[in-house]
């Protein structure tokens, strides 16, 4: 598995299902945030414990995977979707959605433990790509770190950056770097 420490929440209408998902979680060493039995649930449930990874059925009384999905991954810093269904034929809508993986139930652990590896990967190269900003110096942009960001202002329609003593004018709302500097 990738280096990320992952909390779940597990949404399904069937107990049976968010059984053998947790117990799963547990052989693989992934952390339950919390369990869901419908999509509305889970919409409100990801605002508030701010999991890394939801794994979801399609087919739940109320709001479905579906819908919740598309409400989850509209959220800042959106957690992994992986969806969680006896269901072959959304495999395509589930992906336009933006999930990271489909499993098909029954879930055997093999497959299971392939979507960790594959959720691990996706969040770790998420994560090394949202440490950095690329800043104009000279004629060439750089990549620099975000903690290296000593201060912010704004100029118009650009953002003054004072890094390591120097200032370096991006073109870049307040609001957009604001959210890459407090997530």
């Amino acid at each position: 598995m990738a280096d990320v420490d992952l909390r779940v929440l597990i949404v399904d209408d069937e107990a049976p299902a968010r059984d053998l998902l947790r117990v799963l979680c547990a052989d693989h060493g992934v952390v339950v945030a919390g369990e869901a039995t419908t999509g509305e649930n889970a919409v409100h449930l990801v605002d508030r414990l701010r999991p890394n990874l939801v794994l979801i059925d399609i087919s739940m009384p109320g709001m479905g995977g579906m819908a919740a999905a598309r409400q989850i991954t509209t959220a800042p810093a959106p957690p992994a979707i992986v969806f969680t269904t006896a269901f072959e034929g959304y495999a395509l809508a589930a992906f336009d959605i933006g999930a990271v993986d489909y499993l098909l139930k029954p879930i055997v652990d093999v497959r299971f433990a392939t979507m960790i590896d594959r959720v691990g990967s996706a969040l770790t190269s998420a994560a090394s790509s949202e440490d950095h900003i690329w800043v104009p110096v000279r004629s060439e942009l750089r990549r620099v770190s975000l903690a290296a960001i000593e201060r912010v202002t704004a100029e118009r329609d650009y953002v003054r950056l004072q890094i390591d003593g120097r200032s370096h004018l991006l073109r870049a709302t307040m609001d957009e770097i604001t959210a890459k500097l407090d997530p």
